[in-house]
């Protein structure tokens, strides 16, 4: 009879507890907190991080953690971070949350390489035509003139000097992942430090 008591007894707490509303667990994310995914949606109570525009109205909660530091005009709307094709870095003073900054291309200019030079390449065998075009430089015996008094109209062999990069962009960006940034419509508002 005692036996049956404690069980019915266990029993009966068991089902209390399963039936009061139950504290939030680890798996509940916090109110703005950002999360990779590997799937391309979203789960339920998230948005994509896109900087799409969303009504204060409908997410107070988030608008009181973000306010208009991804966008939005803070009557109506505000702004979610948009992190498409862009990675996340810690902020501090010289770098303020929510700045976006960088670039995937750069144009290289002659005054961001260092100085150097460049040997003209020649022929070892001395010259065998008259006619700079399509030619090389060849060897010239010591004290015989080299020089001409033209104009240059003639462009020797491309081989010789070669123009590289043409002020076109350069890719400067690092190997990625694309994955899925989601942030957190709903879940717990998360408390401020002491």
């Amino acid at each position: 009879m005692k036996r049956t008591l404690k069980i019915t007894g266990l029993l009966a707490g068991l089902a209390m507890g399963a039936t009061l509303a139950t504290p939030a667990t680890a798996q509940d994310p916090f109110t703005g907190q950002l999360q990779q995914f590997g799937m391309n949606w979203c789960p339920e109570g998230w948005h994509r991080a896109d900087g799409s525009l969303l009504s204060i109205a409908q997410y107070p909660a988030v608008y009181s953690l973000l306010g208009t530091r991804y966008g939005g005009d803070g009557s109506q709307t505000f702004g979610l971070p948009d992190l498409r094709t862009r990675m996340p870095v810690g902020y501090n003073a010289q770098l303020p949350i929510s700045v976006m900054t960088g670039t995937t291309t750069t144009t290289l200019l002659l005054s961001n390489l260092p100085t150097h030079t460049h040997d003209l390449q020649g022929d070892e065998t001395g010259p065998v035509t008259n006619q700079p075009n399509g030619t090389m430089l060849g060897t010239f015996p010591t004290a015989s003139p080299i020089y001409s008094s033209g104009n240059g109209t003639v462009p020797m062999n491309v081989h010789i000097v070669q123009i590289t990069g043409g002020n076109q962009p350069v890719t400067i960006q690092s190997p990625i992942l694309a994955t899925n940034w989601c942030i957190a419509l709903e879940g717990i508002y998360p408390p401020r430090p002491d």
